[in-house]
């Protein structure tokens, strides 16, 4: 057989491969943009396009995997019974919202008790440990991602401390964001006595099947009266960042009802993963009758890829399209889906003070690039952008009117939209909402405003860059 003869047949392999790839994301039905994002990497990327839809293009969520875990949400159901009947004032002109979490993803609206912000890494580790030292019952904890590093360690001795004074620990991790972790970090916790579970841990025989959908959730559970909630994770760049470039992100602590709210979503995540539902007597303890007269509400609600629908997403249309007065958005990542992107060109057209504050340098300039794709729409449409500078801007959160907030994992991209595991608190309050908005104004000082006729003018190379890179965003 000659070469000439084996390089036929190599290549018409290769050509019956790439076109049931792509019949296989046609016949999977998925958003248009999304499919014709596929297609193009397919066939503009030799190779390297097969290679990355083996890994990442594959829509397992109708699997029986995700159909049979979908158990969880009759078991979420079950859990009802730990709740109380907490009257939660939901602000007039929000009632939709707040039904479509409860019937849903079954996300009560709970009194809003005492709230904390942290926007630097510090103020939030340091309370996290303060609390892991006082807790007396369980410690229930998920990170997308944990590092052996001196804050890992840290963190790591804190937890095997809590076990000595006899609380239950359990930690998950998710197996993608800890790559470079090596198992003896985890295994450490396990021998001495730290319930340890890894999130969908990928093995290559089974990689394309898990690595595509992580758990990208960060929330920690003490007692059941003492949550956190937000955009950090456990390691020391998210303390100093990177090369020294400093690191702004947003962590909410919570206490109350709405704590009952992460315990649930935390039990629901170790069910998931590991088939253990955890019923023990002291995960909702009676919180403290207080006055709900004049107090907020929030909503804590999960969305996964086995979610019938991306509950977050639509959360974020609903919050833009609802919209009076301003919508203000902070957003390391700005690639989003077509429904998020036309109702914020909406909004603008319509006169709202739409502004989203997105960072000036990113982790890998493809990720620049794709942010600022997005910029030509959203400022032809009257959207203000601002890229902050001084760190790197992590933070993950909207405000709106003075009213309705949300604070949470979720990125404003297609991957945390469609297929990761995401958190976020959803906030009814007023002073809440005028925290977080002083916020966002007080970091617009650290901006810089992108104009909108200079960006008209840049170079055209960096519009050819975008486009192609717009393009494959969908997929990244």
């Amino acid at each position: 057989m000659t070469a000439y003869l084996i390089y036929r047949i190599v290549s018409l392999l290769y050509f019956l491969v790439v076109a049931a790839a792509i019949i296989v994301v046609i016949l999977e039905k998925r958003q248009p943009v999304k499919t014709m994002a596929w297609t193009l990497v397919l066939i503009a990327l030799p190779v390297v396009g097969l290679v990355l839809f083996f890994f990442f293009g594959q829509d397992v969520r109708k699997e029986r995997r995700f159909q049979r875990r979908e158990i969880n949400m009759l078991k979420r159901k079950a859990l009802s019974r730990y709740l109380p009947y907490d009257k939660a004032n939901v602000p007039d002109g929000y009632f939709r919202l707040a039904s479509f979490f409860t019937l849903g993803t079954y996300a009560p609206p709970f009194t809003l008790g005492e709230t904390e912000l942290y926007t630097g890494g510090e103020d939030k580790m340091i309370a996290l440990l303060r609390d892991i030292a006082a807790a007396r019952e369980h410690i229930n904890i998920e990170y997308f991602i944990i590092e052996d590093d001196a804050i890992g360690r840290l963190f790591r001795d804190f937890l095997l401390d809590a076990v000595k004074r006899g609380v239950r620990v359990r930690l998950m991790y998710d197996d993608v964001g800890c790559w470079s972790v090596k198992n003896k970090y985890f295994a450490e916790m396990s021998r001495g006595g730290v319930m340890v579970s890894n999130f969908m841990p990928v093995r290559f025989a089974r990689l394309t099947r898990r690595v595509n959908y992580r758990n990208h959730r960060k929330i920690a559970v003490i007692d059941g009266k003492v949550g956190y909630i937000g955009g950090m994770n456990i390691a020391m760049r998210y303390l100093y960042g990177t090369d020294g470039e400093g690191w702004h992100d947003l962590h909410m602590r919570l206490t109350g009802n709405a704590v009952y709210g992460l315990q649930q979503t935390f039990v629901t995540d170790w069910y998931y993963n590991s088939g253990e539902l955890i019923e023990a007597g002291d995960l909702y303890p009676p919180s403290p009758e207080t006055e709900a007269e004049n107090r907020g509400a929030v909503q804590i609600v999960p969305a996964s890829p086995a979610s019938s629908q991306p509950y977050i997403m639509a959360g974020f249309v609903w919050a833009i399209l609802n919209a009076h007065h301003y919508f203000y958005l902070s957003t390391p990542y700005l690639m989003p889906t077509e429904q998020v992107l036309c109702a914020l060109q909406m909004a603008a057209t319509a006169g709202v003070d739409v502004r989203i504050m997105v960072p000036r340098g990113s982790e890998h300039y493809w990720i620049k690039v794709a942010n600022e794709s997005y910029y030509g729409d959203m400022l032809k449409a009257g959207v203000r952008v601002y890229a902050y500078g001084p760190a790197f801007l992590h933070s993950k959160y909207f405000v709106s009117d003075d009213m309705l907030s949300t604070v949470g994992s979720t990125n404003t991209d297609f991957r945390s939209f469609e297929e990761d595991f995401e958190v976020n608190a959803f906030i009814y309050d007023r002073p809440f909402a005028e925290r977080l908005r002083s916020c966002f104004e007080r970091d617009m000082l650290s901006c810089e405003e992108i104009d909108a006729e200079r960006w008209r003018h840049r170079s055209g190379l960096q519009k050819v860059a975008e486009s192609f890179v717009r393009i494959v965003s969908p997929v990244m």
